[in-house]
C-alpha cells in the first residue's frame, strides 16, 4: 500500500468512526453517555482534520510531517482509579441503546486497530511512525469503550470522563 492509499483509507475509517460517535451522541439522551460520545467524536474529527493536512501535503511536497498526536481520552490508570470509585449498581436507569452504540464502537474501533496495525506493519518511516501514534491512540480509544460496556454490564453506570473533555 502507498502512502497516499494509507492516508485515504485512514481517512476513510476515522469518517465512519467519527460519524458513529456523533450519531449516538444526538441519540442518547443521557448526559455522561453524551459527554463521552461527544467527547470521541469530536477526538475522530480531530483525527480528520489531520490527516487531510498531511494527504494534501503528501500530494503537493511528496512528504509526511508527523507531529506527535495528542488524545483527550483519559489514559488506563484515569480510568483504573474511575473504576474503583463506582460504588453501587444502579438498576433504575436503562443503557440498552447506549450499550447498542458503545457495542458498535467497539467492532469499529478494533477494525481501525486491525488496520492500523496492518498499515505499521506494511508502511516504512515517517508514514509507519505516523500510523504507530494512531495505533496507540485507538488503542486507547477501544480500551475506554470497553471499560464504559463492562461499567454498563457490571454496574449499570457509566464511567463520567469530566466536563473538561468535550
Amino acid at each position: 500500500m502507498t502512502t497516499e492509499e494509507a492516508l485515504l483509507s485512514a481517512l476513510d475509517m476515522e469518517h465512519r468512526v467519527r460519524d458513529h460517535y456523533a450519531r449516538a451522541a444526538e441519540r442518547t439522551k443521557e448526559e455522561t453517555a453524551n459527554k463521552f460520545f461527544v467527547a470521541m467524536a469530536i477526538e475522530e474529527q480531530q483525527h480528520v482534520d489531520y490527516l487531510k493536512s498531511l494527504l494534501g501535503k503528501w500530494q503537493e511536497q511528496g512528504k509526511i510531517d508527523s507531529m506527535v498526536i495528542k488524545t483527550v481520552i483519559p489514559n488506563r490508570v484515569w480510568v483504573d482509579e474511575a473504576w474503583q470509585k463506582l460504588k453501587s449498581v444502579d438498576l433504575r436507569r436503562d443503557f440498552s441503546g447506549e450499550l447498542a452504540f458503545l457495542k458498535e464502537a467497539a467492532e469499529l474501533e478494533e477494525g481501525m486497530l486491525t488496520h492500523y496495525r496492518s498499515l505499521v506493519d506494511t508502511l516504512e518511516g515517517d508514514a509507519q511512525q505516523l500510523f504507530q501514534q494512531f495505533l496507540e491512540i485507538e488503542d486507547g480509544h477501544a480500551f475506554m469503550v470497553e471499560v464504559q460496556i463492562r461499567s454498563i454490564e457490571k454496574m449499570n453506570q457509566l464511567i463520567d470522563i469530566g466536563t473538561n473533555i468535550a
